[in-house]
């Protein structure tokens, strides 16, 4: 009961901590365009429109409802978005602790929640549904835990709820519905494993023929197929970076099924229907209320179209591969491992430590880094390299796992022990694929406490091997540089009625100038910005005129003639061209042409070039009022 209690004060602790130091944060740093749709979407939800059919949702609907229903509690403001996020991770630290504290004690559990919880939504919290992926997958893992603890299907239909209710979110939710089956094919594979005979059979004791039995068939299949189906994923875009931060982890898993499957000493097929129709009954818990939603309303063909068609385009406009830099961090990762492995004299393990620490101090006092648009990422000639050696981890950590799982010494862990571990592995490695197919340093952020988590279950089947001075001081580093240097930055209050960050006073300046002059000048509350820039729409309060968030998404054909139509229709008397347009990419000549004949007058603020007409154009005072708030339908732009 002491102990217990303890855990449950530690766990507390842990939480109190973790709150404190992400509300601190929760109101820093913006991507303009990134806050633009989040707000545009959940606005537009708000006012009666429905995703894929009145608009382009990026992302399935889900969190575009919940954002709405805050919008309607909380306001129509940024911040607000940022509050939906903060009560998402306070249900989720809970989780995270308990996830951890399956590998070992509270101390160590609070210590793992701590350093993921620095490197996860401090880095980037606006509230992306990438976090929420993260959120499910978490519980899902934790429920996988419980499966492997009490063979219960019922904690798989949890498991499967929290994969629909991620595909809710974000269709990447998949990935955890990928690791889950892995988890219930390895735990099927290795009931009737006999690390026994596994043993036998390999030093030549009493012989049976493996490839007479289903097990080894079936796991050498499976991992054929999880590398078959990763390479389809990533189809020609597979660069040095993508294979090694992508495809590498996914193959020391299907290895590790592979050597499960070989191990297998059944006769018999294993038992897969019951759990994987388990795990499927959950996932259609999930995602049955989104799914309901739109049947109601008849739109289930547009739902399917905006989660599973539209993808590919954006796969062909919004591609970005993992930089194949991280690598060069393998060796000083992977000599401090064999270090703090080989060395057994207290003295030495001290001196390494040591060592460790004055590096660590040196690293996170001169880490100092230059801060990226909005406050977000950033660079240094420290902060750079720092970053990098952790993007290095998952690769390194799964081929480790493998070398541990197919070893004699792996072998003789205690199987809940190596299940748990493989759970973790294989959840953190499937998850990692939400880096494709737009990679840069915040996707590693969205998986990094799965990482964290995985190096814990690793750390307890590998006999913890490692020197633990070594182990806790290298955390000490990540966990100091996590709070002092990877937050984002924002010092100056977003000035508008619609916003609530702290933001770079740049932005915050040339933002306010931008929403004053674009509301000075716009009548009827429409606006149009182009391209890419929700953010207009959603500081400035007016209307999009068009069905489109990002412009790829629809293609070129036929659009600008379409976007003139629309501009008559609405008597839009003011426009904003964007700089960025980092997807979609500069808009059609012609169309920048007729803007500067229509509107003569501009200018630049922000990153925009505001134009406006000198008084409204004949035809739009003749014209009717335009109708009240319906968008253009789906086909119309």
């Amino acid at each position: 009961m002491r102990f217990r209690l303890g855990g449950r004060l530690i766990g507390v602790l842990v939480w109190g901590l973790c709150m404190t130091y992400v509300a601190s944060t929760i109101d820093r740093g913006w991507g303009p365009p990134d806050e633009g749709m989040l707000g545009q979407t959940a606005e537009r939800f708000l006012a009666g429109e429905l995703p894929h059919r009145d608009f382009e949702d990026p992302y399935t609907g889900g969190l575009t409802a919940l954002h709405a229903a805050a919008f309607d509690l909380l306001g129509v403001r940024l911040i607000t978005l940022r509050i939906v996020l903060l009560v998402a991770v306070s249900v989720w630290i809970p989780l995270l602790f308990s996830v951890a504290r399956r590998f070992g004690s509270p101390i160590l559990a609070g210590t793992v929640t701590l350093v993921a919880v620095a490197w996860s939504v401090p880095a980037y919290p606006a509230s992306m549904p990438s976090w929420y992926n993260l959120f499910f997958a978490t519980g899902g893992l934790l429920a996988a835990f419980r499966y492997l603890e009490s063979d219960r299907s019922r904690w798989l239909v949890a498991a499967g709820a929290c994969a629909g209710l991620s595909i809710a979110v974000k269709v990447t939710g998949v990935y955890l519905l990928g690791g889950v089956m892995l988890v219930v094919l390895y735990h099927a594979l290795t009931e009737s494993a006999g690390t026994e005979g596994f043993v036998r059979g390999a030093s030549g004791g009493a012989q049976h023929r493996p490839l007479a039995r289903p097990g080894p068939w079936l796991g050498i299949i499976a991992g054929m197929a999880i590398i078959a189906a990763v390479l389809a994923l990533i189809g020609s875009r597979l660069t040095p970076g993508t294979v090694f931060q992508l495809v590498l982890p996914i193959a020391a898993i299907a290895g590790i099924i592979a050597g499960a499957g070989w191990a297998s000493s059944s006769d018999r097929w294993p038992r897969l229907a019951r759990p994987m129709a388990a795990l499927a009954l959950g996932v259609a818990f999930g995602v049955f209320p989104l799914v309901g939603y739109f049947a109601w309303h008849d739109a289930l063909g547009e739902l399917l179209r905006g989660v599973f068609a539209l993808p590919a385009r954006r796969i062909r406009f919004a591609s970005r591969s993992p930089s194949w830099d991280a690598a060069t961090w393998v060796l000083p990762l992977v000599g401090l491992a064999v270090a703090s492995v080989l060395v057994r004299r207290r003295s030495l393990q001290n001196a390494l430590a040591a060592l460790v620490v004055v590096a660590g101090a040196i690293l996170v006092v001169g880490g100092a880094r230059e801060p990226g648009p909005g406050g977000i990422g950033g660079e240094g000639a420290i902060y750079r390299p720092v970053v990098d050696s952790l993007a290095t981890l998952l690769p390194v950590m799964a081929l480790a796992s493998a070398a541990v799982f197919l070893s004699r010494a792996g072998r003789q862990v205690p199987a809940l022990e190596r299940g748990r571990a493989f759970a973790a592995v294989a959840v953190a490695a499937c998850c990692a694929l939400i880096a494709f197919p737009y990679s840069n340093d915040l996707y590693f952020h969205y998986v990094a406490p799965l990482v964290f988590v995985a190096l814990a279950g690793l750390h307890a089947v590998s006999m913890r091997s490692v020197a633990s001075r070594v182990a806790a001081v290298t955390i000490g580093f990540y966990l100091a540089f996590g709070v002092l240097r990877v937050g984002a930055a924002g010092e100056a209050r977003l000035a508008l009625d619609r916003g609530g960050l702290r933001v770079p006073a740049a932005d915050s300046a040339a933002a306010s100038m931008f929403v004053q002059i674009l509301r000075a000048h716009a009548r009827h509350g429409y606006t149009f910005a182009t391209p890419d820039c929700p953010e207009a729409y959603f500081l400035s309060g007016l209307r999009n005129p068009t069905p489109t968030i990002y412009e790829f998404v629809r293609g070129r054909a036929g659009r600008t003639d379409r976007v003139l139509a629309l501009l008559e229709a609405r008597r839009i008397t003011a426009v904003a061209i964007g700089g960025w347009g980092a997807f979609s990419g500069p808009p059609d000549q012609r169309l920048l042409a007729a803007l500067r004949t229509r509107y003569p007058d501009s200018a630049r603020v922000w990153h925009y070039t505001v134009r406006w007409a000198r008084g409204e154009p004949s035809s739009a005072r003749q014209a009717p009022a335009p109708p009240a708030p319906a968008a253009s339908g789906p086909g119309t732009i």
